[in-house]
């Protein structure tokens, strides 16, 4: 569900000024402009952009196709997080839905700018360090 939900926002949201400019700038250009430093240049999400729009063409949902990827890794990091912090059913889904579905998280995960990506990873980041930790109803008291 959320999944398609993205899927939709990415399809029909109209591309916003700043990812017009992100793509025109460092991923439409003929020559390597995706390497190009700058403080307004997220390189994987230029590159992705560009590998996206090349072999898809142009479009609002290719050119978000890679924040699309980041959004992916969010909310799979956000499921194994969820099952890995929650022993009820019940209480999964409710921090499930609160990591997902928050309306400014569902914008990054959307927007081509680099920050789907960025949450995506960083939450997955969060999920590896949380593999080591036991779960807190069946930790051994001290």
């Amino acid at each position: 569900m959320a999944v398609l939900l993205l899927v939709v926002r990415a399809c029909l949201q109209s591309i916003t000024l700043d990812e017009a400019g992100s793509f025109l700038q460092y991923a439409y250009k003929p020559w390597p402009s995706h390497w190009w430093p700058m403080s307004d240049n997220h390189v994987l999400n230029s590159i992705l952009m560009r590998l996206t729009s090349t072999i898809f063409g142009v479009s609002n949902f290719t050119v978000r196709l890679p924040a699309l990827m980041g959004g992916l890794i969010y909310i799979g990091s956000a499921a194994y997080l969820c099952g890995k912090l929650m022993e009820r059913s019940l209480l999964r889904s409710l921090l499930f839905v609160c990591l997902v579905f928050n309306p400014m998280i569902l914008d990054y995960l959307v927007a081509a700018r680099g920050y789907g990506l960025a949450l995506g990873f960083f939450l997955a980041a969060i999920a590896v360090m949380a593999t080591e930790l036991p779960p807190p109803w069946r930790a051994d008291p001290v």
